[in-house]
């Protein structure tokens, strides 16, 4: 058999291949759901606190399992000194304006942004 037909063939049996597992897949339940909604923080008492939890408590099915987690940071307040001079510092903020961050995660990340701004002190 001629090299093209060999490959062509080849081509025909991995779309027949994968067809056949597409089918498979749509014949089963195709939500999984999970009841189980991790959450933790990094401890009492400490400087900077670390919250983690899930932004879903649902995979697809036969997709790669990736889910994603929000991660909340809150930091605990101390009492200003008037003794002690504040410091000023700058500030730097980069916003990734690539292709992946069109639509809501823009507009989220510009919100994140706006609120960082407004809760700057002088």
């Amino acid at each position: 058999m001629k090299t093209h037909k060999k490959g062509f063939l080849a081509i025909l049996l991995l779309i027949g291949i994968t067809s056949a597992a597409l089918a498979y897949m749509g014949a089963n339940e195709s939500v999984v759901s999970s009841s189980l909604m991790p959450m933790g923080s990094s401890g009492t008492g400490d400087v900077i606190t670390i919250t983690t939890a899930l932004t879903q408590n649902k995979v697809l099915k036969g997709t790669d399992g990736v889910v994603s987690v929000a991660l909340t940071l809150s930091a605990r307040n101390f009492p200003l000194s008037t003794k002690e001079e504040i410091q000023p510092v700058d500030l730097v903020v980069v916003l990734d304006r690539s292709g992946s961050m069109n639509g809501r995660k823009m507009s989220d990340a510009k919100r994140a942004v706006i609120h960082l701004l407004g809760r700057l002190t002088s």
